[in-house]
């Protein structure tokens, strides 16, 4: 009984272990997606939402 309880205990430990770093993965996914956006505009139109490529480059955004 106890080591069954344990292993379901595991189980759910391991589970929500995967499930925070896939959403570590997607989060740098995502992030990764808007910085390239981001550097696809020119100067001018960072500028105009209050950014510049050296912050967005290094991630401040």
């Amino acid at each position: 009984m106890t080591t069954l309880n344990l292993n379901e205990m595991t189980a759910r430990h391991n589970r929500a272990l995967l499930e925070r770093l896939a959403g570590g993965i997607r989060e740098r996914l995502k992030r990764r997606a808007v910085r390239e956006a981001l550097l696809r505009l020119d100067d001018h139109m960072l500028r105009d939402i209050g950014l510049n490529r050296a912050s967005v480059q290094s991630d401040i955004f």
